[in-house]
């Protein structure tokens, strides 16, 4: 499994914990559908003992009859969509001991189909494990949101000095000259949902390694340039906890006060 998020899926498994809707919000919907048909066909295996990698490829040749995957259709998701993945999900399994559905591109359910689903999971059937893949969760109704458990599946990006805008220069040249709580209010103003703020430290931790390999060619952040190489290292192992954390689902608020704190041990 490559993602260290979604391996809460199968821990959730093993426990005999399973949700029977996971809400999945990503910035690549292709990698995490890949991502979770390796969970879904590792908890095959270990439940009725089919070989993982026939059953991946089974995945996507549309084989498997309970395992349903469904995607946007002229950029939408419709009813008759989610009235077939229903019709589906109501028969007993003909392969497997459980049927898996994903939806990819969750924020696309159409309003008619948005009310249906939300039946359908008020409603669980038995042995029905649903996961909603989403790049914004804010676009679902509430309801939906409030009956998933949500997970984020962040994948870092490469950056260049163009991506870093005037809020984190902002914040991280605060974060040097004063490192106190009060600096997180400057993203708190501009950030609200875990993703945004994922996306955040993963630009700091870019703007730390930039630094590092002598690269931060970003005139306002000169001020970074007077850190020396065990200071940039530190800086760069904590933003990785945070970001670790987020992923986790821990607190944001406490998240973002734990990282002011630790951040003003290393320099001691």
């Amino acid at each position: 499994m490559n993602s260290s998020s979604l391996k809460i899926i199968f821990e959730k498994f093993n426990e005999n914990k399973m949700s029977h809707i996971f809400l999945i919000e990503t910035n690549d919907i292709q990698q995490t559908t890949e991502n979770l048909k390796d969970i879904i066909a590792t908890m095959i295996n270990k439940l009725d003992g089919y070989d993982h990698d026939n059953i991946i490829k089974m995945m996507n040749n549309n084989n498997i009859l309970d395992f349903y995957v469904i995607e946007p259709d002229n950029n939408s998701i419709k009813k008759d969509q989610i009235v077939a993945l229903f019709d589906n999900c109501k028969s007993i399994p003909n392969y497997l001991s459980n049927k898996y559905y994903i939806i990819k591109e969750a924020e696309k359910i159409n309003v008619n189909s948005e009310n249906r689903i939300l039946k359908f999971i008020e409603e669980p059937v038995p042995g029905v494990y649903g996961f909603l893949v989403c790049n914004d969760s804010k676009q679902l109704l509430k309801t939906i949101i409030s009956r998933c458990q949500k997970i984020v599946d962040y994948y870092p990006e490469t950056i260049n000095t163009d991506d870093i805008d005037e809020v984190l220069i902002q914040y991280v040249n605060e974060l040097e000259c004063n490192p106190s709580i009060t600096c997180n209010s400057i993203i708190n103003n501009v950030y609200s949902e875990r993703i945004e703020f994922v996306n955040c430290f993963n630009i700091i931790n870019n703007i730390y390694e930039l630094l590092l390999n002598n690269q931060l060619d970003v005139p306002e952040l000169a001020n970074l340039k007077k850190l020396n190489i065990k200071q940039i290292c530190g800086r760069i192992a904590l933003i990785n906890e945070i970001i670790e954390r987020l992923i986790a689902n821990c607190n944001i608020k406490l998240c973002l006060n734990y990282f002011i704190l630790e951040l003003r041990k290393l320099d001691e």
